[in-house]
């Protein structure tokens, strides 16, 4: 009926889609190939039902996944680490690889996806599609029977942790000759320089390494102790690397759980990680008896800013508006961006009048910026669609639904407004068919 293509062409859709349509659930088809297109296309859709609840229509999405290899090249650019997005059965449908790999190709082998799979966080060590030693783990898509799979070369990932050790055995082995040294030349020493020695040989086997163990005596005993102590140190030191080590892996691990839940232009959190936080705001506001509201917004004309002013000034449009979201909300309150030029707010323990407050007061704050990044005078407007818990729904899909049709009536009745769930509901029951028609 409509597609944002130049040519509209019929859409191969997946098998009983139409009673997916009808039932109102998504429609997800499978990955494939499309004439001379060398990455792997995938369509998804969504029914349009009315007020009735009969269906209109389907919105259908034909998904590229290179976009999805540049976004998860952009998680990894300076990191000696690779992502790929595959399927249950260990097929390549993204790589943060840009050449190399070919999607709809077998990258993992049937027992090794299994494994990733249906194992925990922990690491997996096995040889790559191409036959290189490497340590994986797996993160599953929600939704889908899909995972991303991080792999990073297994020498490059346990090299240092390995060197260390093999100095703290050389070390380890260097305290105990020492300490064979000692016990061979009990007879000529004296008893209480050996005693001490012994002491601090005894601390350093039970973990403590701030032992200095004094020289009293000049004799092969004091040397003795000398290298001891020596050796206790290069021990201190060596504890001291892998602790430093240890450290800059966990904040390693900690810039890459970031970068997995926050968008990377606007610096909000991304789509995967709204849908969790949801889940958890209703089952917290369920459990204590308490309201929260949802805001989703959507910048009005977006496609024609772009189209005007160009894709980098729309994107600094994205940006500024993620920074007026953050520096606009709570310390308590959460705001992500949807997708595209949508972006969706969760405001806890907020009811209705006051979401509607605060939606009022963001949309006034985004008409009123200035967008571009060079001093132009560019300005956007918002739409609001607000919805509240309990009052519009007790689950994340009924709330996301009734606040996306309050943001339809928002933009029905001309964009650059703040709607609450059901407002549009009671303006067609009070509307005439005359004034129906015209709007």
């Amino acid at each position: 009926m409509a597609s944002s293509a130049a040519q509209g062409n019929p859409v191969s859709m997946p098998e009983k889609w139409l009673d997916a349509a009808r039932s109102g659930k998504r429609i997800m088809g499978e990955p494939y190939r499309e004439g001379a297109v060398s990455n792997a296309l995938m369509v998804i859709g969504e029914p349009i039902q009315d007020t009735q609840g009969r269906l209109l229509g389907v919105l259908v999405a034909k998904l590229n996944f290179h976009s999805m290899g540049l976004i998860l090249r952009g998680y990894v650019q300076g990191q000696e680490v690779e992502l790929h997005l595959v399927t249950r059965e260990g097929f390549l449908l993204a790589s943060s690889r840009s050449e190399g790999l070919e999607p709809l190709k077998p990258l993992l082998g049937k027992e090794i996806a299994e494994r990733l799979f249906s194992g925990g966080k922990e690491p997996l060590g096995y040889e790559s599609s191409e036959g290189a030693a490497v340590v994986g783990t797996l993160k599953r898509v929600p939704e889908l029977n899909w995972g991303v799979v991080a792999e990073k070369n297994r020498e490059k990932a346990y090299g240092q942790i390995v060197r260390l050790k093999n100095l703290t055995l050389l070390l380890v082995a260097g305290v105990l000759l020492g300490i064979g040294l000692c016990a061979y030349w009990l007879g000529l020493a004296m008893v209480r320089p050996l005693g001490l020695l012994t002491g601090g040989a005894a601390r350093v086997s039970a973990g403590d390494l701030e032992v200095d163990v004094p020289v009293r005596t000049r004799s092969e005993i004091g040397y003795l102790t000398e290298v001891f102590n020596r050796m206790v140190a290069k021990l201190r030191e060596g504890r001291q690397e892998l602790a430093a080590a240890n450290e800059a892996l966990r904040e390693k691990n900690k810039q890459l759980e970031e970068l997995s839940i926050t968008d990377s232009l606007t610096g909000l959190y991304n789509r995967s990680h709204l849908m969790d936080t949801l889940a958890g705001e209703v089952a917290r506001s369920r459990r204590h008896n308490r309201p929260f509201t949802l805001l989703i917004m959507d910048i009005d004309h977006f496609k024609r800013y772009n189209d005007t002013y160009g894709h980098l000034a729309g994107d600094e449009a994205l940006r500024r508006t993620g920074f007026l979201l953050k520096e606009s909300i709570r310390s308590s309150d959460y705001a992500s961006r949807y997708g595209g030029e949508e972006f969706i707010l969760i405001l806890p323990e907020t009811g209705t009048e006051h979401g509607v407050e605060m939606a009022e007061r963001i949309r006034n704050q985004i008409a009123e910026k200035e967008m571009g990044s060079d001093g132009s005078p560019l300005k956007v407007t918002v739409s609001v669609g607000v919805a509240s818990f309990p009052r519009d729904g007790d689950d994340p899909h009924s709330l996301m639904k009734r606040a996306d049709a309050a943001l339809y009536e928002a933009k029905r009745r001309g964009r650059n407004r703040v709607v609450m769930s059901g407002e549009g509901r009671k303006k067609k029951r009070q509307e005439t068919p005359q004034e129906a028609q015209s709007a």
